[in-house]
């Protein structure tokens, strides 16, 4: 950076020392309006040239202008060389005379066909030979539509040949430099691929042309007529260099693109648009003006988003702000010198390029900084989940490693979180509503657990600090550095889950697991702590709570659990599951009302498998309704083969809550039933109540489709679930199943006979037929038959029997 601040004071130092107003003044020129009728012959003989007329000339005019140089007359022959600094006048005529006849004349204007007449240009010059004992005069004749700014130097001899050749030095450098600076970088571009850089691609492109158009090294670089081109058209340039500016703008910072929705963006394409049609249809004077207001509005907008990213942590935009502030500077030095507010001068005019050079250098930092922070934005993308910001999958078995390897504690724990209701609560709401609501969940868990220090706080590559690591969608977990703190801390967990969120208008209460292993004493790898703390999770008994920690016994059982899983899911495809029937009686005439379908697996390897053991399973491995689709197929395709079943009489299928939670459920059920022709009314859907959640809406529309076709509804399990009131109005039941927990104990348990009736009594103000599980004594049949029980099912009554047996007691 020294050095070519160094090189540019060298550089425009012995540029500058070029002009010696001591040598002639030309700072006010006698000066002359033509009027329209006036001759070359009036203008070099009769017209009152006033240096008074010469600070107005210097501004917009739409008149002809003549400046008139008289050189003292010289002993000998003199060779002056002139030097035009200003490249922009449209029309610009020399008229050489000495002794009053014109002996030479030169056309030099933007717009006038010249080039040809010198073998190789490096600007303009006019060479004047001062001849003695003549009167010299030189005329200068200007026309333009732009500002008439009238700077001039007078060379001789070798200060000539230096000030050309430091021109063309200037010219080379400050275009190369520009050039070799967007060459990088569009090399930065091409690693990164910026999805803004065409726009800053395009904004350099235009402020090159201007750049060669305004030093006058555009007819050096381009044929005449392209040259002309870029003169009429210059306004248009500046208008298309700001609005590419303007949308590189948007899409190199990160604010703008949140706070500038797509239509706003559209109607400031629209006022730039209108802008351009400005620039091409009217005078320069007005578009000029205009171009300054926009200027202005662009600068205030890039400085006020620019300073906005920075203060919000976008590295790249501390760059950015100061190639910003170099585009000002050298725009709006390049604006007063183009209305006259500063002086057209050497040093005025390398203003615009070096300050581009500095900002084409500032903008080649501020990539260099975006893709660093592109760099960790992607890294931070990998190791974090996009909803909550936590720490996931990915930093738990790549990173957290090397952090684990260098810490001193003897035994970690590593606590696993299952939100355990987030499938049922996707399939209530839908899931972008259980995605938001579960990730509020778990980011508020995490602010929970921020200022817990025996929780190992999780570095990220934005330097945040984290606590929990989102595993899965439903799985959470945490790190406890101090084993006596570990129950403490679950507690805190349990106490925060138990709260229940507010989803629509409804309270929602979160149903979870927690599992806990040690590090490393039970695991001493994360892939196998990650393991044993899954196994502890999802090891769920009644009697252990929502935690459970890890021992060598739950994983030896998760493997049977494995092995279990397996084998069902083999015999499910081979038709090797069957049902038996439990009978149902009327308890006042003990007549069979109906029988109860239940699901048996006889294994070849294991044997009888209890319902108790592989129904939970299922469900927890999604198996469950392909066990539901098994059962009521072969149900019906029994009940189908004999007519007199359903005859008076009742037939109850047990289905799980999750069932009804698939759309499209009670559709399939309903198909099959007409597909057979079994009368609905005699059908009993039976849902297990535990698990139950009634807010979907997705099950009061299998609800009213059972209702609508016929079929009787039924809440299995009832009062050992939490919201067993809610679920009588949710699914508009038809039966209630009281549990064989409060039937068997009705005799003994004050309590449970007090439930127990009074949820009997409950059924038949509600209308509702009340059925009693699990009916062991004689005793307990009439104890419920006192309290109008209506129907009674258990082993004192009947046993659950094959079909066939079943259908030989119906016939008896």
């Amino acid at each position: 950076m020294k050095f070519f601040l160094f090189l540019f004071v060298l550089l425009f130092g012995s540029y500058a020392q070029a002009y010696d107003v001591d040598k002639v003044v030309l700072s006010s020129l006698p000066t002359y309006v033509q009027k329209d009728k006036d001759s070359l012959p009036f203008i070099f003989s009769k017209a009152p040239f006033d240096k008074a007329n010469y600070k107005a000339s210097q501004r917009f005019s739409d008149h002809v202008i003549w400046h008139k140089i008289h050189f003292p007359t010289p002993n000998k022959a003199v060779t002056v060389d002139l030097q035009m600094n200003n490249y922009l006048i449209d029309d610009l005529d020399f008229y050489f005379l000495q002794n009053g006849k014109q002996t030479e004349h030169w056309r030099r204007g933007a717009n006038q066909t010249w080039q040809n007449q010198v073998a190789y240009y490096n600007g303009i010059w006019i060479q004047l030979t001062l001849q003695p004992e003549q009167d010299n005069t030189l005329y200068i004749r200007k026309q333009s539509r732009g500002p008439l700014l009238t700077p001039m130097q007078l060379h001789q001899n070798a200060d000539t040949a230096i000030t050309k050749l430091s021109t063309t030095l200037f010219w080379t450098i400050a275009l190369t430099s520009v050039l070799v600076l967007l060459a990088f970088n569009f090399i930065i571009f091409l690693q990164f691929r910026y999805a803004a850089f065409g726009y800053y691609l395009a904004f350099h492109c235009f402020i090159l042309l201007s750049l060669a158009m305004m030093m006058g090294a555009s007819r050096w670089f381009f044929p005449e007529f392209i040259h002309h081109w870029l003169i009429e058209s210059k306004v248009t340039l500046f208008v298309l260099a700001a609005w590419s500016l303007y949308r590189f703008t948007v899409g190199f910072l990160p604010t703008v693109r949140v706070q500038t929705p797509t239509h706003r963006r559209y109607w400031v394409d629209c006022i730039f648009f209108a802008y351009l049609l400005i620039s091409v249809f009217f005078s320069e004077k007005i578009s000029a003006i205009l171009f300054i207001i926009m200027q202005v509005s662009m600068i205030i907008f890039c400085l006020r988003y620019g300073l906005k990213s920075y203060r919000e942590g976008f590295i790249a935009a501390r760059f950015y702000l100061f190639a910003i502030i170099m585009v000002s500077i050298g725009s709006s030095i390049n604006s007063m010198m183009y209305w006259d507010i500063v002086p057209f001068n050497n040093i005025t005019k390398t203003a615009l390029p070096f300050c581009n050079f500095l900002e084409l250098l500032g903008f080649a930092i501020a990539f260099t900084d975006k893709a660093k922070q592109i760099e960790l934005n992607t890294t931070l993308k990998i190791q974090t989940d996009g909803s909550t910001g936590l720490p996931n999958r990915y930093y738990y078995f790549e990173v957290l490693q090397a952090k684990l390897a260098s810490m001193t504690h003897s035994d970690l724990a590593l606590v696993m979180i299952e939100i355990t209701s987030h499938s049922q609560l996707s399939q209530a709401y839908g899931p972008n509503q259980a995605e938001q609501a579960t990730s509020t969940l778990i980011k508020n868990l995490d602010n929970s657990l921020a200022e817990m220090d025996s929780v190992l706080s999780l570095s990220l590559p934005n330097n945040t600090t984290r606590k929990l690591v989102r595993i899965s969608t439903n799985k959470v977990a945490f790190i406890c550095v101090s084993k006596q703190e570990l129950a403490h801390q679950i507690e805190s967990v349990q106490r925060f889950l138990d709260t229940p969120i507010l989803i629509g208008h409804l309270d929602f209460h979160y149903q979870y697991n927690i599992g806990s292993a040690l590090y490393p004493s039970q695991s001493n790898t994360l892939d196998s702590l990650y393991q044993n703390a899954l196994i502890a999770c999802n090891y769920s008994r009644v009697d252990i709570g929502t935690w459970q920690p890890f021992n060598q016994t739950l994983k030896q059982n998760y493997a049977h659990q494995l092995h279990l899983l397996t084998l069902l899911t083999q015999d499910l495809k081979s038709g090797c599951l069957y049902f038996e029937i439990q009978p149902q009686v009327n308890l006042a005439t003990r007549q069979i009302t109906g029988g109860e379908v239940l699901l048996r697996w006889n294994n070849k390897q294991l044997g009888q498998v209890s319902p108790g053991e592989f129904i939970p399973l299922a469900e927890q491995a999604g198996l469950i309704c392909k066990l539901t689709d098994f059962v009521i197929f072969k149900v019906f395709k029994w009940a189908a083969q004999h007519p007199k079943l359903l005859e008076n009489r009742t037939l109850s299928l047990n289905i799980s809550a999750l069932d009804m939670l698939y759309e499209g459920f009670a559709a399939r059920v309903i198909s099959l039933q007409q597909y057979y022709q079994l009368p609905a009314s005699q059908l009993v859907i039976e849902i297990t109540e535990t698990s139950i959640f009634e807010n979907s809406q997705v099950m009061f529309d299998n609800v009213n489709r059972f209702h609508k076709a016929g079929f009787k509804l039924s809440i299995d399990d009832f009062g050992v679930g939490y919201s067993s009131m809610q679920n009588l109005i949710a699914l508009q039941t038809n039966e209630l199943k009281v549990d064989r927990f409060f039937v068997a104990q009705s005799l003994t348990d004050k309590s449970s006979a007090i439930l127990c009736r009074n949820m009997i009594q409950l059924s038949s103000e509600m209308g509702i037929i009340s059925v009693a599980e699990g009916i062991e004594s004689e005793e307990v049949a009439l104890q419920l038959e006192q309290w109008h029980c209506l129907i009674g099912q258990g082993y004192h009554l009947y046993r659950p029997m094959p079909c066939e047996d079943y259908l030989s007691l119906l016939g008896s």
